[in-house]
Order: structure tokens, then sequence, then C-alpha cells
């Protein structure tokens, strides 16, 4: 179970957002809007302060990455390559990161 543990909490936060700001919207309109805003507007800016980085997948797969501030970390993996990962902070916003991927920053074939 402990090793489960970690996936467990990571889906948790994932799901925090997605699961409360409809309830707050639909109890009190008002306060869930605000709620949005400060969201997606926290989000942009810490896209707004991010940069692209060059990350290795394997082999010669080398991508060019946007990663948000404080979001998406780099990190050297044990083999050497350099690779992403996201923040706990990053997993309450993926899906604004998921978003951000699929229509403004894609990530794209690096040349090494």
């Amino acid at each position: 179970m402990s090793d489960f543990l970690p996936v467990i909490l990571f889906i948790c936060a994932l799901a925090l957002p997605l699961v409360t700001l409809p309830l707050v919207i639909a109890k009190r309109r008002k306060i869930g809007v605000i709620l949005l805003i400060v969201y997606l507007g926290t989000y942009a800016g810490l896209s707004l302060a991010g940069s692209y980085i060059i990350a290795n997948h394997g082999g010669m797969d080398w991508r060019k990455e946007w990663c948000p501030k404080f979001l998406v970390e780099e990190y050297v993996a044990p083999s050497g390559r350099t690779k992403t990962n996201v923040t706990i902070i990053g997993a309450v916003f993926w899906p604004c990161i998921c978003l951000d991927h699929l229509l403004w920053h894609r990530t794209t074939e690096a040349e090494v």
C-alpha cells in the first residue's frame, strides 16, 4: 500500500481543483467566479515567468518543453538524461499546464 501512496496523493492533488471549483460555483456563484479568476490568473502569471527547457527522453529524442515557473522542474535522471517533472504545486495546475501545452506552448524537437 505504501508504494501507491504517492500516486494516490498525486491523483487527489490533480483532481482537487476540478472537483471543488464546480461545487463552489454551483453554490456560491460570485465566490466561485472569483476563485476561478484567481486560479487562472495565478497560472497565467507563472506561465509568463516560465521558460523552455531542453530535455532528453531517451536516445536522440531531445525536446524543448515549456515549463511554467515553480510548476515544472528540471532534473538529471540516474541515466544522465535531463528530464522534467511536475512539482506538487504543478499538480494543482495540471489542467492549465495541459491546456497551455495544447494551445500555446507546444513541445517541439530541439536541435542539439
